[in-house]
């Protein structure tokens, strides 16, 4: 809560500044306009129903990336910066000191002051509890809880500890970035993955002894072999997370990863190709405790299975063998940090602790990296990228761009018989 008293004194300070530089040596006096708190309420509340109407549609559509910057509005809803400064316009530090609580008897008086509305939005957020309006990024948003059915209700069941029960979540989220047609739903204790644009496939999702299974379907029918999601099928990278927590949620992300994707970009095919298939119901696709991979019947059925580039940093793919050799293959990303950024950096390296600034410009840019590289993968008509290695190179003078560089082999895999 912000002391009314350091406020006044600190607002009448800054007051008389601005007044000596605006009236200058002319001796000119003014009155500054002064609204009343009802003028305000109207304004600033006209301005947050439009601003919580477009983040209400953002988030239905899965606009938000989580690691974008964005503004919060409070704990939990969250609007491009784009649409922010677009609705509020030179409105936007009014509207910030009003949504966090700043505005009362004594400040108002400061309203067409804006170094004094930009000083309490500051302490605001300084000293609130992190649920102010302020600039910041999406990591708390959460798509899974808008399904019918998430990872978490699963894996309680399962007997799985919370810290696995959020990866889980949080990896399901991040592969809903983008797909607002996408549903989960609970079929026989199972996560189905469904869409609304095609009603006649789905994909279910299984968590058994720490692997990610998963079944794609056609017209509730089996189509072709499940795939594995496990220890050897994510690769494990220093991240944000300690590693074997950023290994869990790599593991669920690629599992809804490839099970959204088979839905949006493969499964169309299989309505139609389904027929010659080996057929189970969705009621007989019980994985157990060891889940048993049959083989593919067909090339043109383990090319769909396929559907992803694998990514691993090991020089083999678990289940399966290298066919053919493609090439080495490349990703790069040259990444500029801000300013702001550099300044927060700064004052971490001075005084410690982590810049959370850079931390996820590294992030964003090795999975950037990582992308570009599998793009090219399947342009080679690879399967997999084994052998991943990824570096670091900071550029420029004053090290103000990272440059991060993936690389591996570009391999065709077939399933080990």
């Amino acid at each position: 809560m912000v002391n009314e008293r350091q406020t006044d004194t600190c607002a009448d300070v800054m007051y008389r500044r601005e007044r000596q530089r605006g009236c200058g040596e002319a001796g000119l006096d003014f009155a500054p306009f002064i609204p009343s708190q009802n003028e305000v309420d109207q304004q600033m509340s006209a301005l947050d129903d439009k601003l919580v109407s477009k983040a209400q549609e953002q988030y239905a559509n899965r606009e938000i990336y989580p690691l974008d910057e964005c503004y919060q509005l409070d704990g939990s809803t969250f609007i491009s910066a784009e649409a922010f400064e677009e609705i509020l316009g030179d409105e936007q530090t009014h509207y910030m000191a009003w949504k966090n609580g700043c505005i009362d008897k004594l400040s108002i008086d400061y309203w067409e002051m804006p170094d004094v509305m930009a000083y309490l939005v500051e302490r605001s957020i300084a000293e609130g509890d992190g649920g102010e309006c302020c600039y910041t990024d999406a990591q708390p948003i959460d798509y899974a809880e808008d399904c019918a059915y998430s990872p978490s209700e699963m894996l309680e069941c399962l007997g799985a500890n919370w810290q696995e029960q959020g990866v889980a979540d949080d990896g399901l989220s991040y592969a809903l970035y983008g797909h607002p047609n996408i549903n989960v739903e609970n079929v026989s204790g199972s996560m189905m993955v469904v869409s609304t644009e095609q009603p006649g496939l789905s994909v279910m999702v299984d968590y058994r002894s720490g692997i990610w299974v998963v079944q794609p379907f056609a017209h509730d029918e089996s189509f072709g072999s499940a795939i594995q999601f496990g220890e050897r099928l994510a690769p494990v990278e220093a991240g944000l997370l300690r590693p074997n927590v950023y290994q869990h949620f790599l593991e669920a992300k690629h599992a809804f990863d490839y099970a959204i994707a088979w839905i949006e970009d493969v499964g169309e095919g299989a309505l139609d190709y389904c027929g010659s298939q080996e057929k189970r119901s969705v009621s007989e696709v019980r994985f157990g405790s060891d889940p048993t991979l049959g083989s593919d019947s067909s090339t043109q059925t383990s090319q769909r299975s396929l559907a992803m580039i694998l990514v691993t940093t090991t020089p083999s793919v678990d289940g399966y063998t290298i066919t053919n050799y493609q090439g080495i293959v490349f990703g790069e990303v040259v990444s500029g940090v801000n300013m702001f950024k550099d300044l927060g950096a700064g004052l971490r390296n001075m005084f410690g602790g982590r810049s959370q600034g850079y931390e996820e410009e590294l992030m964003r840019a090795r999975n950037e990296a990582i992308a570009e590289m599998q793009q090219r993968a399947e342009a080679m008509g690879a399967h997999a990228v084994v052998g991943v290695d990824i570096d670091y190179e900071v550029l420029g003078a004053d090290n103000g761009m990272l440059m991060v560089t993936a690389s591996g082999t570009a391999v065709q895999i077939a399933r080990t018989a």
